[in-house]
C-alpha cells in the first residue's frame, strides 16, 4: 500500500492559488486597458484636425507621441512590462487611435484588417474627429427627447458643453 505524501487538500489548495492568481492578473489587465483608454480618449478629444496630420512624425518630432513613448516607456523603466510588450502596447494604442476603436493591447500582433469589426450589423466605423464627436451627441440628445427623456438629454448637452467647450 503506498502512502500519498500529497494530499488532494494540498493539491486543491495549489490549483486554487493559481487560480487566484489568473484571476487577479485578469482584473489587474482590464484596469490596466481602462486606463490605457482614457488617455488614448483624451489623444482622440486633442485631435482636432486630421488623425494622419495629428499623427504624424515620430515621438521625437511630434508632443502626442511622444506623450504616449513616455507612458509606456515609463512602464518599462518600473519593470511593470517588458520593453517588446510596452512597443506591442504603444503600436496597438495608436492602430485604435488612427482607426476609431477601442484600445485592446493586442491590436498589434492582428491584421490590419481584423483591427476593425467587419461583423455584419457592427456599427460602421466613422472617423473620429471632433466634429462626428458633436454629431453623434447631438443625435443621442435628440434620441433623448424623442423617448421623453429631457433631464438626460439636458445632462448629455450640459456635460458636453462644458467639456467640449462647444454650444449645443
Amino acid at each position: 500500500m503506498t502512502v500519498r505524501i500529497i494530499t488532494s487538500a494540498l493539491t486543491n489548495a495549489i490549483n486554487s492559488a493559481f487560480k487566484g492568481e489568473a484571476q487577479a492578473v485578469t482584473l489587474a489587465r482590464v484596469k490596466q486597458d481602462k486606463a490605457i483608454q482614457q488617455a488614448l480618449d483624451a489623444m482622440t478629444l486633442a485631435c482636432t484636425g486630421s488623425k494622419a496630420e495629428f499623427m504624424k512624425g515620430n515621438s521625437a518630432s511630434n508632443s502626442a507621441r511622444g506623450e504616449v513613448k513616455a507612458i509606456f516607456d515609463g512602464l518599462v523603466e518600473a519593470k511593470h512590462l517588458a520593453k517588446a510588450s510596452a512597443a506591442m502596447y504603444q503600436s496597438s494604442f495608436w492602430m485604435a487611435f488612427e482607426n476609431g476603436i477601442p484600445f485592446k493591447r493586442d491590436l498589434a500582433t492582428k491584421p490590419k484588417a481584423a483591427a476593425v469589426d467587419k461583423t455584419p450589423g457592427a456599427s460602421k466605423t466613422v472617423s473620429v474627429t471632433r466634429e462626428n464627436l458633436i454629431k453623434s451627441i447631438l443625435a443621442t440628445v435628440a434620441m433623448a427627447k424623442a423617448l421623453g427623456l429631457t433631464m438626460l438629454a439636458q445632462d448629455i448637452q450640459d456635460i458636453a458643453a462644458e467639456t467640449l467647450d462647444a454650444k449645443f
